[in-house]
């Protein structure tokens, strides 16, 4: 359970900073420099792809404790 709640941790964070670097990288114009290809759009996507991971992360977690809960009624 302790491995699941630090992934969690881990892909909260990663999110967040992806967010952060996607937003920087729209506000400052920040392009690919031999194909002028804008890079917020992969940083925003990273981001989202992200996100199912952390779904699926506490549905492992709330297993975890119910699975636990009832070896604690037993």
């Amino acid at each position: 359970i302790v491995v699941l709640f630090l992934a969690l941790g881990f892909f909260i964070v990663l999110i967040w900073q992806l967010f952060l670097l996607g937003y920087s990288f729209q506000s400052s114009g920040e392009y690919s420099p031999t194909a002028y290809i804008p890079l917020y759009p992969f940083a925003f996507g990273m981001a989202l792809a992200s996100i199912p991971v952390c779904l699926v992360l506490v549905l492992e977690i709330l297993k975890a404790l119910k699975k636990r809960g009832q070896q604690w009624t037993r």
